[in-house]
Order: C-alpha cells, then sequence, then structure tokens
C-alpha cells in the first residue's frame, strides 16, 4: 500500500498505512491520472509469482474509498487475465486478457 499520507485502508480485517510513493511509482501514477482525467491518493501492488497466483472477486466498497469510488489498474509483466463481474447481475462478467503496460 502506497500513497498520500492519511489515506489508509482497511480490507479483510487488515489496516494498511500508505507508504511513501517512490519516484517510480509517482511516475506511473502521473501517466495513469493523465488517461483517467482523475487523480489518485493510493495504490495497492500485487505481486503475482506464476500464472496460478490471483486474488479473489472484491467489490472495493470500502467507506474509505467514497461512495464510488474510481479504480486503476495497471498491469506489468506477463499477459493475465482480468475478470469483471457485475455486482447486480453477478452472472454477467468480461475477461480481458491484460499485456505488459497496460
Amino acid at each position: 500500500w502506497y500513497g498520500d499520507s492519511g489515506h489508509g485502508y482497511v480490507y479483510s480485517g487488515i489496516a494498511m498505512k500508505p507508504l511513501p510513493w517512490t519516484d517510480c511509482l509517482q511516475e506511473i501514477k502521473t501517466k495513469i491520472e493523465e488517461l483517467a482525467g482523475t487523480t489518485f491518493n493510493s495504490a495497492l501492488l500485487n505481486l503475482y509469482r506464476t500464472g496460478s497466483d490471483s486474488v479473489a472477486w472484491h467489490a472495493d466498497d470500502e467507506p474509505e474509498l467514497g461512495a464510488e469510488p474510481i479504480i486503476g489498474s495497471v498491469s506489468l509483466g506477463a499477459t493475465r487475465k482480468f475478470h469483471l463481474k457485475n455486482r447486480d447481475n453477478p452472472a454477467e462478467t468480461i475477461s480481458l486478457d491484460l499485456e505488459h503496460g497496460t
């Protein structure tokens, strides 16, 4: 968890206090903000060691993210499947292949 001071995050009972932005993360943050037309105050980084690593379905609905959070995602390394599920109709899903740099 990296981010602006004071932008903590709690998920699965784990309280995260943000580490300061690194120069590299700040550069990525600036580029994605330009593309998205919005600003971001924090970033969660996940390391997927192999094609078998993943995270479970999640809603990004924690109170500290706000009522309608905008979530940016950047994929680095090997191409991975990125799955989205409609909250109102869970049978409706979308799968995207995210290549390095998307």
